[in-house]
């Protein structure tokens, strides 16, 4: 059994957090999504060898005005091992007003930290190698980007590429048009944006195919989503063009409408 996912979110069943509004919270967990995402993708590829008993380590936030209650750990049924870390609700207040992204990265970073060391004190886990893992990320700007597709197209000179983005506010698909050539920019753009969980875009985006002069992006039932002029690209034009129902305009709409919440 291999360790494939690092789980980070707040304990809400917590009575503590109920002088907190519920966007509020949830917010939290959208804006600490990336972080969680990143270590997953990251520490699946290190091909860590559990010892049988659990695929996953999880960190839940409690909230309490004393440091020193209770901290817990504990494996659930789908083999996540995980405990309840204990902030203190001046730390979550200074979380709260903290305008700098880097600085509340470093926040998430440090109370999984907390976890991990806590979870090791029962149970041993690679402590070593998972913050190896925030070095990287901090070394890396807290990006998190995938590569999802690039291709060439031959007959205008033109390479494209597919590019899947996290932050703590938004994932986008970003789209770069180069001159397979010279390697010069062309055309940039975002092909659409949803609030920051797979959720909302895994089953949107699966596959890529070219019809003619145009690009089509597939969903997880190979069904088109959206459609990409390729000779607009090479004038500097990103057109993108809705097509089925699985992504439209009204859907991004409300997903606009969830990222300006999602904005500090």
């Amino acid at each position: 059994m291999f360790l494939r996912r690092i789980i980070f979110q707040l304990k809400k069943d917590n009575h503590s957090w109920k002088e907190y509004d519920e966007l509020l919270l949830k917010r939290f967990d959208y804006n600490s999504y990336f972080v969680m995402h990143y270590l997953s993708m990251q520490i699946r590829k290190k091909n860590y060898q559990t010892d049988g008993t659990y695929s996953s380590i999880g960190v839940n936030i409690s909230l309490t005005d004393q440091l020193m209650n209770h901290n817990v750990v504990a494996m659930n049924q789908f083999g996540c091992l995980h405990c309840s870390i204990i902030v203190s609700k001046e730390e979550f207040e200074q979380y709260l007003h903290e305008p700098i992204i880097r600085i509340r990265n470093e926040y998430y970073l440090e109370w999984l930290q907390r976890g991990y060391l806590y979870i090791n004190n029962n149970k041993e886990i690679p402590v070593d190698l998972l913050l190896s893992l925030h070095d990287e990320f901090r070394k890396n700007g807290y990006k998190n980007e995938i590569l999802f597709k690039q291709l060439c197209y031959k007959p205008l000179g033109i390479k494209v590429v597919f590019t899947k983005v996290l932050t703590t506010s938004e994932f986008h698909l970003a789209i770069n048009a180069y001159d397979r050539n010279t390697g010069v920019m062309l055309a940039e753009g975002t092909v659409f944006r949803t609030a920051p969980d797979d959720v909302f875009y895994a089953h949107v985006i699966k596959n890529l195919q070219v019809i003619g002069d145009k690009l089509i992006i597939l969903d997880f039932l190979n069904r088109p989503t959206f459609i990409i002029d390729i000779p607009g690209l090479c004038k500097g034009d990103v057109h993108i063009e809705y097509a089925g129902d699985m992504f439209n305009e009204e859907k991004q709409r409300k997903q606009d409408e969830l990222i300006q919440q999602l904005i500090w």
